[in-house]
């Protein structure tokens, strides 16, 4: 046990030369090395490469940790991923580990050390600052050069120090001048919960032009690593809120001068089913719900060939779903009309219309998405809690009788 006084202690992983023995495929391997620090948490950095019997790739990366760890070695394939081998960290000094399956074979070389004086998260943005690693490096956008013409790298580090402990303030998080308040919302929940993983997420993202998430990875559009941060917007927010949103978006590659000008009602069409399953990936939580109010469920229910997947639940239910997920470690986002939080209810008297089938059939979206800190139980005739949105909070008290107005429901889960 640590004394009183006792300078802080932390483990360092440092992974050198993976070697190929025997491929898996009879053509490259793709191999995608998966790291697990202290529990279940996945590392979101893309340790990924194409590999055949005989190579070796130097991966000359190093974490910080507490005492738990886990490497699982993929060959990823489009129907379902191949394991070639799991190891556990379980000593200190030099070793090789070895990962043997589906005819494959591979050796990694590792170094455990103990460390004082620093924690995992200043860690990690120290080894990101002092990185001199900025070009493509694997998968479709291999030999493109500079990841992101218009961020800069020092901005980003210092973004992180701003918002992350031991010393920083992750409720400054701020969407700026974009659409990306879901996406925005999740990298708050990474912030708060996970902090070393959002240095790594942007690390990954600034580095590779790649994003990780649950077992595969995704090759970001020259077009957005080109684009700079549009006005108003600090570039951690654009490199984090662009990627995640664009990993998700089919149609249009996401640009400050050509997605930005996008009506809301296209770019949050369908969003709300989209964002519970990024938050699962990116937060590694295996327990995200969507809790549709009646506005979302009568909008869903009357969409034309949808199949709806959630959970019909009252507008103040979906407030504390919301509430008890944040108390349990989780994330709970609230889906709503933004003029409520914009304070257009006050200005103009009443509540606006909602949207309705006749308006809109095809969109069944809210217009903003706001991370919510307590979702207290109903008291009375009102509820009240309080939230996380444009870089500060705020309080609500709202009679339930106006609620349906403006709550659409809830993405909520937790570890």
């Amino acid at each position: 046990m640590s004394g009183r006084g006792a300078v802080p202690r932390m483990l360092t992983l440092e992974l050198g030369d993976l070697t190929c023995t025997t491929q898996n495929e009879s053509g490259s391997d793709e191999v995608l090395l998966e790291l697990r620090l202290d529990g279940a948490h996945r590392e979101p950095y893309p340790l990924y490469r194409e590999m055949d019997a005989g190579d070796s790739w130097t991966i000359d990366r190093s974490y910080g940790f507490g005492g738990q760890a886990t490497l699982t070695l993929l060959e990823l394939d489009p129907v379902a991923n191949d394991e070639i081998g799991s190891q556990p960290i379980d000593q200190s000094g030099q070793t090789t580990l070895s990962f043997e399956g589906d005819d494959a074979e591979y050796d990694l070389d590792v170094t455990v050390s103990q460390v004082s004086g620093t924690d995992p998260v200043s860690y990690a943005i120290d080894a990101f600052d002092n990185s001199t690693t900025s070009v493509v490096q694997s998968g479709s956008n291999a030999g493109n050069g500079t990841v992101w013409t218009g961020v800069s790298k020092q901005a980003l580090v210092n973004r992180l120090r701003t918002l992350l402990p031991p010393g920083g303030n992750p409720n400054l998080l701020h969407q700026g001048g974009t659409p990306f308040c879901g996406t925005i919302a999740l990298a708050l929940g990474l912030a708060q919960r996970q902090p070393r993983r959002l240095v790594e997420l942007t690390r990954g993202l600034f580095e590779t032009g790649e994003l990780l998430t649950v077992g595969e990875y995704t090759a970001l559009s020259e077009d957005l690593r080109a684009s700079p941060a549009p006005n108003n917007t600090r570039d951690l927010e654009w490199v984090v809120g662009a990627s995640l949103r664009e990993s998700k978006n089919w149609v249009i590659d996401v640009q400050n001068d050509v997605f930005l000008d996008k009506p809301l009602s296209l770019l949050h069409a369908g969003w709300p089913w989209v964002l519970r399953d990024l938050a699962a990936d990116v937060l590694d939580f295996g327990n995200m719900t969507l809790y549709a109010g009646p506005t979302l469920e009568t909008l869903l229910l009357n969409k034309p060939g949808a199949t709806p997947q959630f959970d019909p639940v009252s507008v103040e239910t979906s407030v504390e779903k919301a509430g008890e997920a944040y108390r349990n470690g989780g994330l709970g986002i609230l889906l709503l009309d933004g003029s409520f939080v914009q304070g257009e209810k006050t200005a103009a008297g009443n509540p606006p219309t909602p949207i309705t089938t006749a308006d809109e059939p095809w969109v069944a979206a809210p217009t903003h998405y706001i991370t919510c800190l307590d979702g207290n139980p109903v008291t009375g005739s009102d509820y009240t809690f309080r939230a996380q949105t444009w870089g500060g909070r705020v309080e609500f008290d709202l009679p339930v009788s106006e609620g349906n107005y403006y709550f659409f429901g809830t993405i909520a889960g937790y570890p």
